[in-house]
């Protein structure tokens, strides 16, 4: 038996409609599975439901993977340019849009995404597949089809940024 990590959360909106969130951390006996997970989950939401006076609107459980063993940022990467990649839905005349911030220079050719490339390709056919016991949905929760377009976007991120560029004048 090994432990896990996870986060366990929730948003609550109160009577004036203003809404709040928290989220605790949780040890996991990685032994057990999905239905002892939801069983101690739904404990959780039990106690927060019976002190609080609002309403829980969402909640969440999920793993938290260690992963100092993956590989280091390129020099060169910048979170703010992401690939966006929009998948069509089942059941959903809608576009849901899948967006990965960083993405390597290497999978832009003539200022588009490379959509031939063996990697971005691989990545498709991920979120496109269904995998024993999982698959890819929107946050709707419909199934991802196929993908319908790719593009090359920017999603500001200057706080961050400000952060960590800042040089000290002399």
């Amino acid at each position: 038996m090994a432990t896990a990590y996870g986060r366990v959360g929730y948003s609550v909106i109160d009577g004036l409609g203003v809404t709040a969130s928290h989220v605790d951390y949780v040890s996991i006996d990685d032994t057990k599975t999905i239905a002892n997970m939801r069983t101690f989950f739904d404990s959780y939401l039990d106690q927060i439901e019976a002190i609080t006076g609002g309403h829980i609107t969402t909640a969440e459980i999920c793993l938290v993977e260690d992963t100092s063993g993956r590989a280091a940022a390129a020099a060169t990467s910048r979170v703010e340019q992401t690939a966006l990649f929009n998948f069509s839905q089942a059941g959903s005349p809608y576009k849901y849009g899948v967006d990965i911030p960083a993405i390597d220079n290497s999978f832009i050719v003539s200022g588009t995404i490379d959509l031939t490339d063996a990697a971005i390709t691989a990545f498709i056919a991920f979120m496109e597949a269904a995998h024993t016991g999982f698959q890819i949905v929107s946050k709707y929760r419909a199934v991802l089809n196929a993908l319908l377009d790719a593009a090359i976007t920017f999603r500001k991120k200057r706080r961050a940024l400000a952060r960590v560029s800042v040089e000290p004048g002399s």
